[in-house]
C-alpha cells in the first residue's frame, strides 16, 4: 500500500509541476496551442550568451575564463506547433593541462566542472495544449579544471581546450524526421 501511495504522489506532484509550468508559461505571454502530432516542421533552437550589458544575445561561438569567468546560457526551442522537450549538454575536453610549477602535460584530458546535462519534458495541461517556446538556463563557473593521472594525481588548468554547448528540441511531431533539431554553441577556454 505504501509504494502505492508513493507512486500517487509522484504522479501527482509530475502532473502539479506540468501545470505548474503551463500556468507560468502563460502568464508570462507564451502561447499555448494544441498538441499536434501531424507537425511537419521541425522546432527551432537558439543559444543565447548573456552579455555585459546583462541582455541575452544569440551566438554561435564565445570564450571562457577558466580560472575566473562565468557564462550564463539560455537555449530556446520554439515550434508554433507546440514544444515538448529540451536538453543542454556539455561535451569537452583538452589536449593539455597545465599543472603546478607550470608544467604542461599532453594527452587528452576531460574538463572538470562543466555542468551535467540538463533536460525539461513537458505535458499538455488539462485542455491538451502545451506551449510554443520553452526556454532552459544554465549557468557555467570557473573554475573548469583538468585531471592528470599519475603519482600522485595532480589538477591542473585546460591549455588550448573547447567545450560545446549542444541544446537539443523536440516537438510532438509523430515524424522522427521533423521531430527534434538541435543548435551548439564552441567554447573556446582561455587562462
Amino acid at each position: 500500500m505504501r509504494r502505492r501511495n508513493h507512486a500517487l504522489i509522484g504522479v501527482s506532484l509530475a502532473a502539479l509541476m506540468a501545470a505548474s509550468i503551463s500556468a507560468l508559461l502563460a502568464l508570462n505571454g507564451c502561447t499555448l496551442v494544441p498538441v499536434d502530432k501531424n507537425d511537419n516542421t521541425p522546432p527551432s533552437i537558439v543559444i543565447k550568451v548573456k552579455g555585459p550589458n546583462g541582455q541575452y544575445a544569440p551566438a554561435s561561438a564565445a570564450s571562457f575564463s577558466a580560472g575566473s569567468g562565468r557564462m550564463d546560457l539560455m537555449c530556446i526551442v520554439s515550434d508554433p506547433d507546440g514544444v515538448q522537450a529540451i536538453q543542454l549538454s556539455f561535451l569537452g575536453n583538452s589536449d593539455s593541462c597545465l599543472v603546478d610549477g607550470g608544467t604542461i602535460v599532453s594527452g587528452s584530458f576531460d574538463i572538470l566542472g562543466l555542468p551535467g546535462n540538463l533536460q525539461q519534458s513537458l505535458v499538455p495541461n488539462a485542455q491538451g495544449q502545451v506551449p510554443t517556446e520553452l526556454p532552459l538556463l544554465a549557468t557555467i563557473s570557473s573554475p573548469l579544471t583538468c585531471k592528470v593521472f599519475g603519482n600522485p594525481t595532480q589538477i591542473g588548468a585546460p591549455v588550448g581546450a573547447q567545450f560545446t554547448v549542444q541544446c537539443t528540441g523536440q516537438n510532438w511531431s509523430s515524424n522522427p524526421q521533423v521531430q527534434g533539431a538541435s543548435a551548439a554553441l564552441t567554447v573556446s577556454v582561455t587562462n
